[in-house]
């Protein structure tokens, strides 16, 4: 009787099965949904989860262009539905979860995104920098107008800004006929003309200066009355004639492009204008030119007069021998030898700019000092004119390599608060070179680098804890 009732149950579960599978309507797109009753019954005991019977076959795996639309079960295989199409992309490039999902892995050419939006076409006025991908959109910037100047060479392209080149200059000996097509002078920000309606300045080429060789001589009985210049042609005016009581140094003379001509001269000559005047060109008459007078030059501070100025030359005035730390032009003289230093570079002084500056002690003891106001010092509490002087009396002592002020200081990247240049203040002098390293920051060194040569390190470093110990 058990044996029975424990049949029956086991066929109604069967039935119960059969009918879910029935109304499900289960399907696979590989296997065969026909299972046989043993099979049926035996399902919990010989498939798997991710399996269903027919073979307990694995259930199929979705395309990447297909969504799962009900999910593999014991008696049906993996229901794969293909994804909602997107525009301008290929099924098999469309990805999707849902039937509402899909995106686009890969769009056609011209399209990114993942909807495969229409890439955009860079407007009137722009170029591409960047050309459309599937994740990016065109990249596109503002053609460049050129400016004032400047000529357009090469247009701006779709895929290429416009080129711009300076416009030419003539040459000596010919004059501009037509200027260069640039931009005018006036027109201030350049970006503003461009836009969507003016894109001239990016678009049409511009012709560069048109420049014709000048008029080489005027006519006979005519003269050269303005040189041609880069802007016009060489000007020629008619020849005047000489009334009674003046000379002729020559009949008019035409001149060249590269020279004015003169009319008839019926003049005296010019005298000399003043003492401060020498003769750059003598008064000929058979040449028809007067007295050419030029003024003197005046040496400049950082010159010296080798050749002063006579009646038929200029004042000649080389420059001076230069220092070096010596500040630009700073330098004076009275010949090429004798040069000295006005305003040295920062950290520099002494009148050949030899003393250098550095924050801490030289390094040595001193072999004398001197009390500056005791040797006539008056120039109270600068601590520049100071420095001046104490360098001075080392420049006196053929020992002395470097001279130390007690400062006050506590860093050696700066000086100390002391006031110096008062009656107390002492300048130590050192007849040794200088120390590479520093120890004490309540002194400033003054060393002589010229004197110190080679042995000098304009570099000095701080002594550390381990150096002192």
């Amino acid at each position: 009787m058990k044996v029975f009732l424990h049949r029956i149950v086991a066929l109604g579960s069967v039935c119960v099965v059969l009918a879910i599978a029935f109304y499900g309507g289960c399907k696979s797109y590989q296997h065969d949904p026909n299972f046989s009753p043993s099979e049926v019954y035996n399902l919990h005991q010989t498939c798997e989860s991710g399996q269903f019977i027919g073979g307990c076959q694995p259930c199929s795996e979705c395309q990447t262009n297909e969504f799962d639309g009900g999910g593999c079960s014991f008696f049906r295989d993996s229901s794969c539905h293909l994804c909602e199409p997107v525009d301008h992309c290929d099924i098999d490039n469309v990805l999707c979860t849902t039937p509402r999902d899909s995106t686009c892995g890969k769009c056609e050419a011209r399209y990114w995104g993942d909807r495969c939006d229409e890439c955009t076409v860079c407007k009137a006025g722009m170029y591409q920098v960047q050309e459309c991908t599937h994740d990016l959109d065109t990249v596109c910037a503002p053609c460049m107008p050129c400016q004032h100047g400047l000529r357009l060479t090469k247009a701006c392209s779709k895929t290429a800004d416009s080129e711009c080149t300076e416009c030419s200059h003539c040459m000596l000996g010919t004059f501009m006929e037509a200027p260069c097509d640039t931009i005018p002078a006036d027109v201030g920000n350049v970006w503003e003309h461009v836009s969507d309606t003016n894109n001239d300045f990016v678009y049409n080429l511009q012709a560069d200066t048109v420049c014709t060789s000048c008029t080489e001589t005027c006519g006979e009985g005519t003269y050269t009355s303005r040189l041609c210049t880069i802007t016009r042609d060489t000007e020629c005016s008619a020849c005047s004639a000489c009334d009674d009581g003046e000379f002729i140094g020559t009949d008019c003379d035409r001149g060249a492009a590269e020279m004015e001509g003169t009319d008839t001269i019926c003049q005296d000559c010019e005298q000399r204008p003043g003492d401060n005047f020498w003769e750059l060109s003598p008064c000929l008459s058979t040449a028809g030119s007067d007295t050419i007078f030029v003024e003197c030059s005046a040496c400049l501070d950082w010159e010296w007069e080798e050749i002063p100025c006579g009646d038929k030359h200029d004042a000649l005035c080389p420059s001076c021998t230069t220092i070096e730390h010596c500040k630009e032009h700073r330098e004076t003289c009275t010949d090429g030898t004798d040069s000295v230093c006005a305003e040295c570079e920062e950290g520099w002084f002494g009148e050949q700019c030899c003393y250098h500056k550095t924050f801490g002690d030289c390094g040595r003891n001193s072999n004398r000092e001197r009390h500056p106001y005791r040797e006539g010092y008056r120039m109270g509490h600068d601590t520049e004119a100071l420095v001046k002087f104490c360098v001075a009396m080392c420049d006196g002592f053929p020992d002395c390599l470097a001279v130390e002020v007690i400062d006050g200081g506590d860093n050696f990247e700066s000086s100390g608060p002391n006031e110096l240049g008062g009656q107390d203040t002492v300048c130590h002098f050192l007849a040794t070179y200088t120390l590479k390293q520093m120890k004490d920051p309540s002194l400033d060194c003054y060393s002589d680098a010229c004197r110190q040569r080679s042995e000098y390190h304009p570099h000095r470093t701080t002594v550390t804890v381990a150096n002192v110990v």
